[in-house]
């Protein structure tokens, strides 16, 4: 009888081990994948804060680009002081949320045209998609980047009728939100 305890001792002792090299194994694979995507998350992070340092520049060096991006922040700002607006909000001086200016300056390299050059395949390859709670901003947004192409395109003596924008709004689905 004595063997026989002795024995599943041994047992319980080994299952213990593998159980333990099991579970050590395991906690290095999620430390590997997490690793593997904090690496993705940083280097998407790094390309971003890139792309939105590029939209400042190019507002430091490009004129056109520059009186667009002005005119737009007026047409933003004008557009919070109308009644309607008003009666909801209360009067206020506009400012943008980080994220909407964030979203804004990662984007101007992307709907820029310098004079007869287009816009740059990598820049067309892109898909920026704004996510944020109903009521956080992202009209605004939106609208900001249609406003600044509008001008932009006036700016560079595109008078000729052409649609600049095409923006579909769900409506009910915005409705039910709110």
């Amino acid at each position: 009888m004595r063997s026989c305890c002795n024995s599943i001792k041994r047992s319980t002792i080994r299952i213990d081990s593998c159980k333990n090299l099991t579970n050590s194994y395991w906690d290095k694979v999620q430390k590997r994948g997490l690793e593997e995507r904090l690496n993705l998350n940083i280097r998407s992070a790094e390309l971003t804060a890139s792309r939105i340092n590029d939209g400042i520049e190019l507002l430091e060096s490009n004129n056109e680009a520059w009186k667009a991006f002005v005119l737009m922040n007026k047409a933003i700002n004008l557009s919070q002081k109308c009644p309607a607006v008003m009666a909801k909000k209360g009067e206020r001086v506009f400012n943008w949320r980080p994220f909407q200016l964030f979203f804004i300056l990662l984007n101007l390299t992307g709907i820029t045209r310098n004079g007869s050059t287009p816009v740059s395949a990598l820049d067309s390859e892109k898909l920026d998609l704004l996510w944020f709670p109903t009521g956080g901003g992202k009209t605004e947004a939106y609208l900001g980047l249609i406003a600044y192409s509008s001008f932009l395109r006036r700016i560079q003596g595109e008078t000729t009728n052409a649609t600049v924008a095409i923006m579909r709004y769900t409506l009910r689905l915005l409705t039910m939100q709110q």
